[in-house]
This record gives structure tokens, C-alpha cells and sequence, in this order.
């Protein structure tokens, strides 16, 4: 077995190197591709929605680009704490409930704020507003839809480039002139290329599926106080 030390310079240091950001690169886009998976399936399913934050006022808890899941339920299991999605005026909401009582006609009424801001939402939160509560939230999966939404052209195409570079620079990890381990007992580049070439394959096609899906991820919420 060789163990020398690699050399500056040399052409095992640089396969290593390569290899390395190619095992990098398919860590992240699969993460990013596992994610965007994620808010398909959920979206799919009958009970639930998906929505995208489209401002700070939830921050830290929510930001925006994220995609919000909700899941439809009545005003009164709703507790104090919770992450609701409602509607108001012409838009969407997502605040935190704050309070809840009941009025004179025995309707239930909750008060919401988005955390960051220092007051209340002007205006309760009644049942026929309601869209449900948010259950689980996916980051940062939503972006895309904002930069398109408002017009930002620049970040949309270097996002789509910085990802279709990511994708492909995944390959590196596959290629076997990169493999670290050639040459010694026990070769893994059989089992990194039956790994990473169908994946880093089906990122590619999943790419343009992904940039089409952050359109169809529901209505955005607009967490403003109001």
C-alpha cells in the first residue's frame, strides 16, 4: 500500500481535491433536491398547503423564501403559541397567535403578532379568516418564487447557474481519475460512480422540475403587521 504523503503539486493531491468538491457539491444539491422533494410531496397531499414567506416579520422563526406547510383546522384548536396562516384583505398572513377569547356571541377570536414586530395585528383573527396552522417549515425553498415574483431577474439566473455548477461539479466525485483510493486494496470508484452518476443525472432533470415547482408553491404571506 502507498503512503506517502502527498505533494503540493502532485496529481494525487489534485485528485483528491477534486474528489473532494465533488463529494461536497452532491452533499448540497442533494440536500437542496431532498428539501424542494419535500415541499412537493407535502403540497400534494389533500389536507395540507404550501405557502411562501414573503417578509421579516416572523424572523427569527421564519424567513423569507421559506415555505410554510399548513395544515386546515378550526379556530378553536388553535392554541396560544401557534404558527397560523390567514387571510387579510387581498393577501395572506403568517403571524404567531398571542391570545384568544371568546366574544358575547360565543365565537372564538385570537390575536396574532409576527414576532419581530412590538405590537399586536390590528385587526382579530375571526374563523372565516382562516387557512389553517403552519406544521412544518421548509427553507429557503421558496426564494426562487420571490426573486421572480418581484421582477429580479439577476438573482433568479445566478441562482439557476450556481446550481446547474453545483450539479455538475457533483460529477468530480464519480470521475476515476479522481478516485483517492485507486491503487490500493480496495477500490471504491465502482461504487461512487453507481452512486453519483444517477444522482447527479436526476438533479439535472429535477433542476428545471424545481424552478417550475417554486411557482406553483401556493400564495405568498405577507407577515406585515396590518
Amino acid at each position: 500500500m502507498n503512503t506517502a504523503p502527498l505533494n503540493p503539486g502532485s496529481p494525487q493531491l489534485k485528485a483528491v481535491s477534486l474528489f473532494a468538491v465533488g463529494l461536497g457539491s452532491l452533499f448540497a444539491t442533494s440536500v437542496g433536491t431532498l428539501l424542494c422533494l419535500l415541499s412537493v410531496g407535502l403540497g400534494a397531499v389533500p389536507w395540507l398547503e404550501t405557502t411562501v414567506v414573503a417578509s421579516g416579520s416572523m424572523a427569527p422563526a421564519l424567513r423569507p423564501g421559506d415555505v410554510v406547510v399548513v395544515k386546515a383546522m378550526e379556530i378553536d384548536e388553535i392554541g396560544i403559541g401557534d404558527i397560523v396562516v390567514f387571510d387579510s384583505g387581498d393577501h395572506s398572513v403568517v403571524h404567531r397567535v398571542v391570545a384568544s377569547a371568546t366574544e358575547s356571541d360565543g365565537r372564538a377570536v385570537l390575536t396574532t403578532r409576527g414576532d419581530a414586530n412590538s405590537v399586536d395585528d390590528s385587526a382579530a383573527l375571526f374563523s372565516a379568516s382562516l387557512r389553517g396552522k403552519g406544521v412544518v417549515v421548509i427553507p429557503w425553498v421558496g426564494q426562487i418564487r420571490l426573486w421572480i415574483d418581484g421582477l429580479d431577474w439577476p438573482a433568479t439566473v445566478g441562482m439557476v447557474l450556481a446550481l446547474f455548477v453545483l450539479i455538475r461539479s457533483s460529477g468530480l466525485a464519480w470521475y476515476p481519475t479522481n478516485d483517492p483510493w485507486a491503487g490500493r486494496p480496495i477500490q471504491r470508484t465502482p461504487t461512487v460512480a453507481w452512486i453519483g452518476r444517477p444522482v447527479t443525472d436526476l438533479q439535472l432533470h429535477l433542476l428545471a422540475f424545481d424552478v417550475h415547482r417554486s411557482l406553483l408553491l401556493g400564495p405568498r404571506t405577507d407577515a406585515d403587521d396590518h
